[in-house]
């Protein structure tokens, strides 16, 4: 995931905190995690949401900062 500073450039230490998740919290989820979002419909639809981790990750980064849901649409 790849979140970027006005649109041009990726911002560092938005990546810095990415990357602690990537190391920190995504081991501790279940392998199976994006079965069961599906299973239980947490993802109905993909479109631009890779996977259930993926999804996770955003919303924990909307809930602990200032970031917008436009924002966090604009994520590739």
């Amino acid at each position: 995931m790849n979140l970027q500073n006005n649109f041009t450039k990726p911002d560092p230490d938005l990546q810095e905190v990415l990357e602690k998740w990537d190391r920190k919290i995504l081991p501790f989820l279940p392998g199976s995690l994006d079965g069961l979002a599906r299973k239980t419909g947490a993802v109905q639809r993909k479109r631009g949401i890779r996977s259930a981790s993926d999804l996770l990750k955003m919303l924990f980064l909307y809930a602990c900062s200032s970031i917008s849901f436009r924002i966090l649409a604009a994520i590739p």
